[in-house]
């Protein structure tokens, strides 16, 4: 175990350090006629920022994202803020991966179990309902995946845990906003009430495919620091339902797909996106292949790697040839 964490770093300002940080993102900049690199750090305490000047600059340090380093330099105070004066760091050669990993607590996992269960019962269209639990991996070891998933990686629930976590808070939002419009007077259309909860509880699973089990922690894909959620979120719903059984499917996904996208933001018309989200509507009813919604997705961009970070996701392999092997 460390001999200290990034909450102790209060504590030992002006202080020089030598220990090991999850590396999590290195940007290089320069301005000036000076070159600098600004690096996010965390441990299971926290996340800290460093810098590290030219004279320090190593330029195998970006291999080193989504891996354990030991970083030497000092603690210095920024805007009240600890910041480290980086002037090596090395890939570390021993540490236990537990001081690295950022979790919900035990009682707030069952907590989410429970609640996430609740919503799901308040599903009443069985084929919203099936699609939701697939999705979510439901009596398969993809669920395991989908409860220790974190939602983003610094942002808004960095931890494991944190992409149900999320899930259920919007979820229960959205039921709290039901109760509240049933009966009202100034009600014009009356919601699905199936629908609204499928697709809260749907909303940012396009997460998933932006993220990689790296390391200790989870790590953004280039991809993800390009796109919203929204795109791969309705990817995601598609996909899934591609593969239950026929009379498990939801034949006409348009409305659902409609929530995603409003919840995510508007995906901008004329872009890669918009041609993602057009076809997977006309998908959502033709009821074609996952392989094909995945052809017609990527093919501008055969090196995107949306497609493998889905399968990892999803526990099985798809070749472009529309041949699937499963996995165990």
């Amino acid at each position: 175990m460390k001999k200290f964490f990034i909450k102790d770093l209060a504590n030992m300002v002006e202080k020089e350090i030598a220990t090991e940080f999850l590396l999590r993102n290195v940007k290089l900049s320069i301005a000036d006629g000076r070159r600098w690199q600004d690096l996010t750090l965390s441990d299971k305490s926290g996340i800290v920022y460093g810098k590290c000047w030219s004279e320090h600059i190593s330029d195998e340090t970006d291999n080193y994202v989504g891996k354990i380093v030991r970083v030497v330099g000092k603690v210095e105070l920024f805007r009240e803020q600890c910041t480290l004066r980086i002037v090596r760091i090395s890939p570390a050669e021993t540490y236990d991966p537990a001081d690295f990993r950022v979790t919900l607590s035990s009682y707030d996992v069952e907590q989410s179990i429970t609640l996430l269960k609740k919503l799901l019962d308040e599903i009443e269209d069985p084929k919203l309902y099936s699609l939701c639990c697939a999705v979510f991996g439901m009596g398969t070891a993809r669920y395991e995946r989908f409860l220790e998933f974190p939602l983003t990686e610094e942002a808004t629930h960095p931890y494991f845990g944190g992409f149900l976590k999320h899930t259920i808070n919007v979820a229960n939002l959205a039921d709290m906003a039901l109760t509240i419009c049933e009966g009202s007077p100034n009600e014009v259309i009356r919601p699905d009430p199936s629908l609204v909860i499928a697709g809260a509880l749907l909303h940012a699973s396009g997460v998933l495919s932006q993220l990689t089990l790296s390391a200790a922690e989870g790590i953004f894909t280039d991809r993800a620091r390009l796109l919203s959620s929204s795109t791969d979120a309705v990817l995601m719903a598609v996909c899934t339902n591609s593969r239950l059984e026929q009379e498990k499917r939801v034949t006409d996904m348009s409305a659902l797909l409609h929530i995603l996208e409003a919840a995510n933001g508007t995906t901008p018309p004329k872009t890669k996106e918009a041609v993602i989200v057009t076809n997977a509507v006309r998908m959502s009813k033709e009821l074609n292949s996952i392989d094909q919604i995945f052809f017609e997705s990527d093919r501008m961009h055969p090196t995107d790697k949306t497609r493998k970070a889905f399968c990892d996701y999803l526990g099985y392999e798809v070749f472009r040839g529309g041949e699937e092997c499963l996995k165990n």
